[in-house]
């Protein structure tokens, strides 16, 4: 009896171990931009553990790289469904919402990532780009603000508020936000720097 509840417990970790290791091709599949491969490894380890959050949520992303975003939303949602104080499921249904130009529920998205995660920095900028698209100024600076004041070495909100004060003809600031940016490996900002701040 002993030694069957011994090869029981092996076998067990062994599956468990095996399981792992379709998550981790998974991942490595998903670095590598093989999204396909990826989705397939997910697969094979949620046949062994349905509910494993992290595994759903990265198949999300596979699926949003190559396009297929109904797949990918219905994966976030069953990460929120799972986990509903998942941060990055809620950012990534913001995107979503974002991509269709329904920038009014991304903002809620956004929002909703951050009563879960207030002091996170990419979804303060994601709520800021979603703002200022609305031509919500005022509210999209304060969220740039907060997500630099949040994260200095993160340079997107540094380049969409130097984008925003471009528009309200702030030069001096939008320019010092260009070179701040490009600074921090936003490439984008070069275009912007030659032709505004030369």
């Amino acid at each position: 009896m002993k030694k069957l509840f011994y090869v029981l417990v092996l076998g067990a970790l062994l599956g468990s171990a095996c399981s792992e290791g379709e998550t981790v091709k998974g991942d490595q599949f998903f670095e590598q931009g093989k999204y396909a491969e990826a989705i397939e490894a997910y697969n094979e380890h949620l046949k062994l553990k349905p509910k494993h959050v992290k595994s759903i949520y990265n198949r999300g992303r596979a699926f949003e790289e190559l396009g297929q975003y109904e797949k990918a939303l219905a994966d976030f949602n069953t990460v929120i469904e799972l986990d509903p104080s998942n941060a990055n499921a809620y950012m990534s249904i913001g995107q979503d919402f974002y991509r269709k130009g329904e920038y009014a529920s991304a903002v809620l998205s956004y929002e909703q990532a951050l009563q879960h995660s207030p002091d996170n920095a990419q979804a303060l900028f994601l709520k800021g780009r979603a703002l200022h698209q609305q031509g919500d100024f005022e509210n999209a600076l304060s969220a740039y603000n907060a997500s630099i004041s949040t994260d200095k070495s993160f340079g997107q909100p540094y380049m969409f508020r130097g984008a925003l004060y471009l528009s309200l003809n702030r030069k001096k600031q939008a320019c010092s936000d260009l070179n701040k940016a490009l600074s921090l490996g936003v490439k984008e900002a070069q275009d912007p720097i030659n032709k505004y701040c030369k």
